[in-house]
């Protein structure tokens, strides 16, 4: 661990993830912010006993960083709603009472308003004044309350929780690899969950799930090429998706992840298309008609190929997000190694970190 006296800590950035937890924590060092805190705890767990397993790790990385005091954190979009409305321009304090309304009328049946609770951001697109869109998040009050109870347990005082998605475009705006002249699809791999976001002009407009994940690539290797769970992971991460066409005089028989993968590729795909289409038509009524570029987030982001497949099929430039391109320089030696050898799957935590920073610099 390292201690600095003389620096103001932000709240410590705790992702909890399917395999994993994640820490970063920041520091304000004269005028500039700094990594004084990471940490990478695998969660060591048998299907269906996820519970004791995050326990058993949060005390792990809590005893190891010493942590204490205020935290934030962020939820799958498994565990949160998310609705985009399109409202008449309205004063600020009217959005809240206007908004529950929509979101009473969006709930799922069966499920009680006074159950759940809401927060949101809003905004207009190239100077509308007649309309503004608002990017609603519902979360159930009971998930909310065991996740403070969770960390109060180890004596952290949780201060802001956050959808994952939303997390991973605060680090991509920190850092300013967005900019307010493009439109950008942000697709964020995780090993059980994935989401697409759309960010047109700065704001993000919508985030919803996507039906592909690093543990369904893992498991379609695993019932293609008869390997265990472990093989097939180490194959994903060894071959990625290799050569995105089958080459000349090559056996059907050889290892080829791309021909396995790609009718999930595909799905993914349309998942995509469709996404974008109802982002163009119904939300922007077609005042945007293509994006940008790609980004991708999360640990599946490292797959090998990913970035040039979503570039060849989606026709634009697709990069996967280096946290560690902006941290590294920044960061003590005993944190570049963690950082750079986990480097996909911090984006999301370095968006946490970076909440709430004020007037700053990485």
């Amino acid at each position: 661990m390292i201690t600095r006296t003389s620096s103001e800590h932000l709240p410590a950035a705790i992702e909890i993830g399917t395999n994993s937890l994640k820490l970063l924590q920041l520091a304000k060092i004269k005028s500039s912010y700094r990594i004084v805190k990471a940490g990478f705890v695998p969660l060591e767990h048998n299907a269906g006993a996820l519970e004791p397993a995050l326990r058993a790790a949060l005390e792990k990385l809590v005893k190891e960083q010493q942590l204490k005091g205020e935290v934030v954190t962020s939820l799958p979009l498994n565990k949160i709603n998310t609705f985009t409305y399109i409202l008449p321009n309205m004063p600020v304090n009217e959005i809240r009472s206007a908004l529950a309304w929509k979101v009473k009328q969006s709930l799922a049946s069966g499920v009680n308003f006074d159950d759940v609770s809401f927060d949101y951001i809003y905004g207009s697109h190239s100077g509308n004044i007649k309309e503004m869109y608002v990017l609603a998040f519902v979360v159930d009050k009971k998930i909310i309350s065991d996740t403070i109870k969770l960390f109060k347990e180890f004596s952290l005082d949780l201060v802001a929780l956050e959808p994952q998605p939303y997390a991973a475009i605060e680090a991509l705006s920190q850092l300013q690899v967005l900019s307010e002249k493009e439109t950008v699809l942000i697709l964020q791999f995780g090993a059980s969950n994935s989401s697409i976001a759309i960010v047109s002009g700065g704001h993000p407009y919508l985030m919803t799930p996507l039906n592909a994940s690093g543990n369904g690539f893992t498991e379609a290797l695993s019932n293609y090429y008869q390997l265990d769970w472990q093989k097939a992971e180490a194959l994903k991460i060894q071959e990625g998706l290799g050569q995105l066409q089958m080459s000349e005089g090559q056996n059907a028989n050889e290892t080829n992840c791309f021909q396995v993968l790609s009718s999930h590729l595909e799905n993914l795909i349309i998942d995509i298309e469709h996404t974008f289409k109802y982002f163009t038509h119904q939300l922007l009524k077609s005042k945007v008609t293509a994006c940008d570029r790609v980004i991708l987030c999360g640990g599946g982001a490292a797959l090998k190929g990913l970035d040039k497949f979503f570039g060849s099929r989606l026709g634009v430039p697709a990069i996967a997000f280096n946290p560690a391109d902006f941290l590294i320089t920044h960061a003590e030696k005993e944190l570049d190694a963690l950082v750079k050898e986990n480097t996909a799957a911090f984006a999301g935590t370095l968006g946490l970190a970076v909440r709430f920073m004020e007037n700053g610099k990485l």
